[in-house]
């Protein structure tokens, strides 16, 4: 069940970032900036803990490295389509450090919470 949350939820994200410019709500500037940031933190802090639930059977050397590899090379990949397909969107560097910053959060998460540790 955890890989089918997994595929998606990545599928989600997927369409969150290629979604066309023009469907996305108009917001302040400064609405903006605070609202999108904080809603990549939120998506990626979800991939990585659902990711984690998903490979929690399988056991790996590095796990924790792979994963956190995993999302962030992804959220690379989100950012550099929206800069590549057009859609009136493009990509941010500063979205791509709030998805980093989301799975860092998450990766701490994952240390404390039962429900979502990586056992070896």
């Amino acid at each position: 069940m955890w890989k089918l949350a997994a595929i998606l939820y990545f599928l989600f994200i997927a369409v969150l970032h290629l979604i066309p410019g023009d469907s996305i709500p108009k917001l302040s500037l400064a609405d903006l900036f605070q609202l999108d940031k904080f809603v990549h933190l939120l998506l990626f802090v979800g991939a990585y803990l659902i990711l984690v639930k998903a490979v929690q059977q399988y056991s790996f050397k590095n796990k924790r490295f792979y994963l956190v590899l995993t999302c962030i090379s992804y959220a690379f990949l989100m950012e550099y389509l929206q800069s590549t397909l057009g859609n009136n969107r493009s990509g941010d560097v500063l979205d791509f450090v709030a998805d980093t910053i989301g799975v860092i959060v998450a990766l701490y998460l994952s240390s404390k919470i039962a429900f979502v540790r990586i056992n070896y």
